[in-house]
């Protein structure tokens, strides 16, 4: 009984720390897609801003480079909160190693 209760924790601990990494993993794909969102942004900023560009593809572009900055915060605000999830998990983890 003691070692399925051994091992048992060992599987928690191991699946807690593969959580923590995938949340990782997953925090840096979202900060990515942010900065992509901010370089398409950036394109569509310096487009409008072109010589000819006329007034309703001006506004359209800025529209769209205003939507992606917004992604680009939510994004980053979802790979923030990844990286707190997977400190907690982390956490978790080295306090239960201490309390063995």
């Amino acid at each position: 009984m003691a070692e399925e209760a051994e091992r048992s924790a060992e599987l928690a601990h191991r699946a807690q720390l593969l959580m923590a990494r995938s949340q990782d993993a997953l925090a840096r794909v979202q900060d990515g897609m942010a900065g992509a969102h901010e370089g398409v942004a950036a394109l569509e900023e310096t487009l409008a801003n072109r010589e000819g560009a006329d007034s309703a593809r001006r506004a359209d572009l800025l529209t769209s480079a205003v939507e992606h900055r917004e992604q680009a915060a939510a994004d980053r605000r979802e790979a923030d909160a990844d990286r707190r999830d997977a400190a907690e998990d982390r956490h978790a983890v080295n306090s239960r190693s201490e309390d063995n």
